[in-house]
């Protein structure tokens, strides 16, 4: 107790213009503690929205921060892109540092700076969408498309086993969209009329997923 007090009054006689720097600093790295990550994550999402915005308008339709409900909860999915020729399924990560994985697997390996933790497959995440997305629009599987988007900075090195399935970073998004179709004859007006009256718009509701996912990865 002594330690503080000491350290107190030995902060109190510098010079008030430079506690409250110090003070200022302190607030600001409180914080980018609580919320450096989910910035980092809306960024990322931003940036892969902007990417899929380049789509031909004609045949493409994105649908970003989707929340929907289906019979196991809550989820909330970064992007739906809905066209003819499949429904593309995104999510993003703005990781820093370097991803190894494989999809048969339902944890990776992230690596930044020399240190190591394993991370919840996103490819695991993304199939919880789809099934989700399944069940609300009674379409069966083949029609959807997995993508996991990661920030041009982050290095991955990931094995996928299916033709459904993708990792891409951002620079490659709009191009794994164009290049893989998986069906054709979907009726796209339809699908994206069914999904804007099941996403869920009440922030209460959607702050409350939110609790869920932080407590979840904690």
């Amino acid at each position: 107790m002594d330690f503080f007090v000491s350290l107190w009054n030995g902060f109190m006689v510098w010079p008030a213009s430079f506690r409250y720097l110090v003070l200022a600093v302190i607030v600001l790295l409180f914080f980018a503690k609580i919320w450096g990550n989910q910035f980092l994550g809306k960024s990322g999402e931003h940036w892969a929205a902007q990417e899929l915005g380049k789509l031909p308008s004609g045949g493409y339709r994105v649908l970003n921060d989707l929340v929907l409900e289906d019979s196991h909860g809550l989820h909330q999915i970064d992007h739906v892109v809905v066209s003819p020729y499949g429904i593309y399924v995104v999510e993003t990560k703005n990781y820093t540092g370097s991803i190894i994985g494989d999809a048969k697997y339902a944890n990776w390996l992230l690596y930044v700076g020399g240190q190591k933790r394993k991370i919840h497959s996103p490819l695991r995440q993304n199939y919880g969408h789809i099934k989700c997305l399944q069940e609300l629009l009674k379409l069966d599987e083949s029609a959807f498309v997995s993508i996991v988007c990661f920030a041009n900075r982050t290095k991955t090195k990931v094995t996928v086993h299916s033709d459904r399935e993708f990792v891409v970073h951002t620079d490659t998004l709009r191009s794994a969209v164009l290049d893989h179709p998986q069906c054709s004859g979907l009726d796209a007006e339809s699908i994206v009329q069914n999904l804007q009256s099941f996403n869920i718009t009440d922030k209460k509701i959607r702050r409350q997923h939110v609790k869920q996912l932080r407590a979840a990865h904690r």
